[in-house]
């Protein structure tokens, strides 16, 4: 009944039926289920909160801490109001961090949960497809745009201008949006780019051959859907996400040569807005300033932030880096922590890298699974430097199945990864400055204000 309710409450943060049927606009659903999962689940919750497990990094406890980290961020300004509304929302995402990590117990679970979630994506994929194709939302023709800016057709695609690299003019692009948390082209491929390791997945599964089919052909979907994004973000991410994936598949040398061969057709099949990156103009150097923006706003208050959801009273604009955007909002303590979730994350999860020992009995298919968690796990940490989103679920699902990951692995071998300690601790330190000077090097040197 409790496994039942969370994957209930994450068909609903997907599929989003509220914003499809017009007389559940007002109702809401995923807020009303993944109570109901709590109430349900609460002992274990509570028992959860308090386990500790041994050789597991961690990246549970620097997401239990972001909570008073937001609730100081607010604190320190004095501002009541912001704190009520950001404990609050932060609240609802921890409820659902602590309900994954609880709930999938066993390798059984966990590929039931990976299963669902990658058939909610082809889910919400299926929506968005159909309506940017039909154009069910725009029975009208659509307006110009002008000149440097977009304008979103009602949900189904923004319609962005680029320059065309042969003749020079401006060209408008149709860029496909989700529906619901993936409104927006970069949501959309952020998603997208989890749920094609996934599927690759299930596709190489030797349990369900005869599924291989629908899994082949849903992959083709997915990079179909990436490809009508147009987001160079999303297509970066999934690079490096497949990059990390085969690597830990086949080795350095086997990576090596397929990606001579592979990348030059992505690179034609891709071809395009997604594969014209530059940091000189357009969005890239765009993003570099919003970049610079955000670590100024950081030097007015680097101990506590500048306060949860309070970056637009800044900047009509966000930092469009969720690492950046953190340690702005959350300031040093916050954003050290959110940083840590994801660096102990992909540190753990690569620490795995190398077979067990043979007196440790892992689970065959647990550690078939493991190069392409980290797949995942690393496309949508790239996918994360491009976009802020610090404060949604599916940000958390990804650190909450590397915590659920590491424990299953944890209880089968003897291989020690690091706890809490205080070298964990020094070492986290180390990373969030390193973080913060590569950050304004780097910024120094692209940034282009003319």
């Amino acid at each position: 009944m409790r496994f039942f309710l969370f994957l209930l409450a994450n068909a609903m943060l997907f599929i989003r039926p509220s914003e499809l049927i017009p007389d559940l606009a007002t109702v809401e659903i995923y807020r009303w289920i993944i109570l109901a999962c709590l109430g349900v689940s609460l002992p274990t919750v509570l028992q959860q909160m308090s386990v500790r497990s041994p050789g597991v990094p961690p990246i549970a406890a620097c997401v239990y801490l972001l909570w008073p980290a937001v609730f100081l961020s607010g604190f320190f300004h004095g501002n009541t109001e912001l704190i009520q509304e950001t404990v609050v929302e932060f609240a609802k995402i921890l409820i659902y961090f602590l309900l994954l990590i609880s709930l999938i117990t066993d390798t059984d679970k966990l590929r039931q949960f990976l299963r669902w979630i990658t058939l909610f994506c082809a889910g919400v994929t299926l929506i968005a497809v159909l309506r940017y194709h039909a154009d069910v939302a725009m029975p009208t023709a659509r307006p110009k745009v002008a000149l440097g800016q977009k304008d979103i057709n009602h949900g189904t695609y923004v319609v962005d201008q680029v320059r065309d690299p042969h003749t020079g003019a401006m060209v408008n692009v149709n860029r496909m949006c989700g529906t619901g948390i993936f409104n927006d082209p970069n949501d959309f491929a952020l998603i997208l780019v989890t749920a094609i390791p996934l599927c690759l997945y299930w596709l190489t599964d030797p349990t369900s051959k005869a599924m291989r089919p629908f899994w082949f052909v849903l992959l083709v979907f997915f990079g179909y859907a990436l490809m009508l994004t147009h987001s160079r973000g999303g297509f970066l991410a999934l690079m490096t996400g497949l990059g990390a994936l085969v690597h830990l598949k086949f080795g350095g040398k086997k990576t090596v040569l397929l990606g001579l061969i592979c990348l030059p057709l992505v690179l034609i099949v891709f071809a395009g807005r997604m594969t014209s990156i530059s940091t000189d103009e357009g969005t890239g150097q765009t993003r570099i300033q919003l970049w610079s923006d955000g670590l100024m706003y950081f030097q007015q208050s680097p101990i506590f932030g500048i306060g949860m959801d309070n970056y637009r009273q800044f900047s009509s604009h966000v930092a469009h880096n969720s690492f950046i955007h953190s340690f702005t909002e959350l300031g040093l303590i916050g954003g050290t922590l959110f940083l840590g979730a994801f660096y102990y994350s992909v540190r753990g999860l690569f620490q795995l890298r190398k077979p067990p020992p043979e007196s440790d009995e892992v689970d065959p298919e647990l550690r078939r699974l493991h190069p392409f968690m980290m797949g995942m796990t690393i496309a949508y940490t790239i996918g994360i430097c491009f976009l802020s989103r610090g404060y949604i679920v599916p940000t958390y699902m990804i650190l909450g199945l590397a915590v659920v990951y590491l424990r299953l692995h944890a209880t089968q071998t003897t291989i020690a990864l690091p706890a809490w300690t205080f070298l964990a601790w020094s070492r986290l330190v180390g990373v969030s400055g390193g973080f913060l000077i590569a950050s304004y090097t780097f910024v120094r040197m692209f940034v282009n204000w003319r």
